[in-house]
């Protein structure tokens, strides 16, 4: 009896490596795209939660071959054409004509105009913690740093396209990205 519950042990935990062996073929792809490409282009809507209050806005981005990241506020209108860049060396964020303020969680955190470009650089260069399937999905746990903080990020991806990010800072979800329209250039 405990022959046979050892082999069926032992495919299914062979098998399930198998299918987790897949997803981080994928994952790696994707990562090796990117780190290859002229840069990525797509839409994002993000919602930055600070417990008393959330903020939802549009953008569109693109990044350079060495990870600068420019973008355009899409929506809502009332703050559409804001634009600006955040450089691929350290993420310094910079706005061409017009200022987007939003209240910060600790000093030197990641705002949620430079989301897009974390969310770049992780899938760049983040430490892959985990990737599995669900439902058709791929999920993608990344761990990063940011001036010192340690950030974590999950992804889902549908065939090798990322539609979605959460950035977690201190066990709480900061950050939400619904990914449209990505590209690699």
């Amino acid at each position: 009896m405990y022959r046979f519950l050892s082999i069926v042990l032992t495919v299914v935990v062979l098998f399930g490596c198998s299918q987790q062996n897949d997803q981080m073929d994928k994952v790696l792809i994707l990562r090796n795209s990117i780190v290859n490409s002229n840069g990525c282009a797509f839409d994002v809507t993000i919602t930055a939660d600070y417990l008393d209050s959330y903020h939802t806005f549009g953008m569109r981005c693109i990044s350079d071959e060495i990870g600068n990241v420019t973008f355009e506020i899409i929506e809502p209108n009332s703050i559409s054409g804001i634009t600006g860049i955040v450089t691929s060396e350290d993420g310094k964020l910079t706005f061409d004509d017009q200022v987007l303020l939003f209240p910060t969680i600790a000093e030197d955190l990641l705002t949620p105009v430079s989301a897009p470009w974390f969310f770049l650089k992780s899938l760049k260069s983040g430490y892959i913690r985990g990737c599995g399937m669900d439902s058709g999905l791929t999920l993608l746990q990344i761990d990063d740093s940011y001036s010192d903080n340690v950030i974590k990020m999950n992804v889902q991806i549908i065939d090798g396209v990322p539609i979605f990010a959460e950035i977690i800072w201190q066990d709480r979800c900061i950050v939400t990205m619904e990914v449209r329209e990505f590209h690699i250039l």
